[in-house]
């Protein structure tokens, strides 16, 4: 009900006065209604003989002046959607032990089929030969390499670089990025170190390359706590295994460690797959995950010839809504990363929901995974099995296609689980794992 005066309010032009004169006539006659009605009920009460309860008269009437509104419910936000891109996160060029300049390096990989994305990663050994102590976390831009690195990784960025032969982002352009490798010459092992200001040198003694031991690992952890000083550094576990080293057998594990340390090669070379010049790590991948380190896989070429990016078919994928270098970051440092031996094999995998990567803050009964996985050049995926800790399959699937949803239920009997795709013509694709809980941390 509107009364006169509410009325009055949006027809200024009416005579004010009578519409005065109206409300109180109506408010009057509202109060004697409400009065009447109260003594009639309560005479009704009495002649019913029904006990009497405690019935008060009202103390007032409230006027109605306005009228309620109730607060609708938060729109939920819409669940994120990922496009998939392909790269290297692994390369050389002259200004370490590789061929070709650092801007023939990404001008070539710009250039590159289904390569979206393109890290050349010389060795930081090279940049200073001397006993270099400035560390990862001053501006380095004073040494020329590092400039040069950094400036031709800026310059393929700003060149925008359409990748038109992405599925999902055709409208994408191509990021360089210039990070550094860490190397110990004592097999202890090797890291490519992302998004820093500086970079560090083996030549540091306090690094003690070829005077640690896997009783004695004090030179890798004090590289790792330089990692920890800067906060949104990304580091990776290069083509561990027995040439190089597995960082003795993934020690110093902390959980300051594990958030900085993100990745770890389980594919490495610029030769053929399944030939001459690549090596798997699988079984590391593995082994780093039943230590407790929340690493996501990925597959790179370490070049230090020519064909940086298509040396071979292996890639490094990530999933995020858009790609610039920050997403780029972003994806690496929550993992939402495989790495797979087919250059155009999509994986999108979830567990309860969480994209590949995550780590639950509850553990389920029960995890029920999904993943869309696609090969447009490939008539079949092949075989999709899920792993769990220790290396067991938990369960498996085959499918005929080239693309399909592909799903299980599974009791939660384990702390983490990823995918394994294995095409026909073997071609091996991992994903990085879900984790439902904390993994206890075995010999470290």
């Amino acid at each position: 009900m509107i009364l006169p005066s509410q009325y009055l309010q949006k027809h200024s032009d009416i005579a004010p006065d009578v519409f005065l004169r109206k409300d109180v006539l109506m408010r009057t006659k509202f109060r004697k209604g409400i009065t009447i009605l109260f003594f009639v009920l309560l005479i009704f009460k009495l002649l019913l003989g029904s006990p009497s309860p405690a019935f008060a008269a009202p103390e007032n009437i409230v006027e109605w002046t306005s009228v309620s509104t109730i607060t609708p419910s938060p729109t939920p936000k819409p669940a994120p959607v990922y496009n998939v891109y392909f790269g290297q996160l692994h390369s050389h060029t002259n200004l370490s032990d590789g061929v070709g300049s650092v801007e023939q390096a990404f001008s070539y990989a710009s250039r590159a089929g289904n390569l979206d994305f393109f890290a050349v990663t010389d060795h930081s050994y090279s940049f200073d030969t001397g006993t270099y102590t400035a560390g990862i976390a001053q501006d380095a831009m004073s040494n020329p390499s590092w400039t040069a690195g950094k400036n031709a990784a800026l310059a393929i960025t700003a060149s925008k670089i359409a990748n038109s032969d992405n599925l999902t982002d055709p409208a994408s352009t191509f990021i360089g990025i210039y990070a550094y490798e860490m190397t110990w010459s004592d097999g202890c092992g090797h890291m490519n170190t992302f998004n820093t200001p500086g970079f560090e040198n083996r030549n540091n003694p306090i690094f003690k390359n070829n005077t640690q031991s896997p009783a004695d690992p004090s030179g890798l952890a004090a590289y790792y706590s330089k990692l920890a000083s800067v906060s949104g550094s990304i580091s990776q576990f290069n083509h561990p295994g027995t040439t190089y080293g597995d960082f003795y057998d993934f020690a110093n594990y902390s959980a300051v460690n594990d958030a900085r340390i993100t990745l770890l090669e389980v594919g490495n070379g610029e030769g053929p797959v399944h030939g001459s010049g690549y090596y798997s790590s699988y079984s590391y991948y593995t082994r780093a995950l039943d230590k407790g380190w929340h690493v996501a896989p990925t597959n790179n070429q370490d070049n230090h010839k020519d064909g940086w990016g298509d040396a071979n078919t292996a890639r490094t994928v990530i999933l995020a809504p858009e790609l610039t270098e920050t997403r780029l970051y972003d994806a690496l440092r929550s993992r939402c990363v495989y790495a797979t031996e087919d250059n155009d094999l999509s994986i999108v995998y979830k567990l309860n929901g969480a994209i590949m990567g995550s780590i639950l803050d509850t553990a389920p009964a029960q995890v029920n995974i999904t993943a869309r996985i696609s090969d447009p050049t490939d008539a079949f995926i092949g075989t999709v099995e899920v792993i769990v800790n220790g290396g067991l399959v938990a369960a498996s699937t085959v499918v005929t296609g080239n693309s399909q949803l592909v799903s299980f239920t599974l009791d939660n009997d384990y702390t983490y689980y990823y995918l394994r795709v294995t095409q026909p013509d073997t071609d091996t694709a991992v994903t990085a794992p879900v984790w439902t809980d904390d993994i206890e941390h075995a010999s470290i």
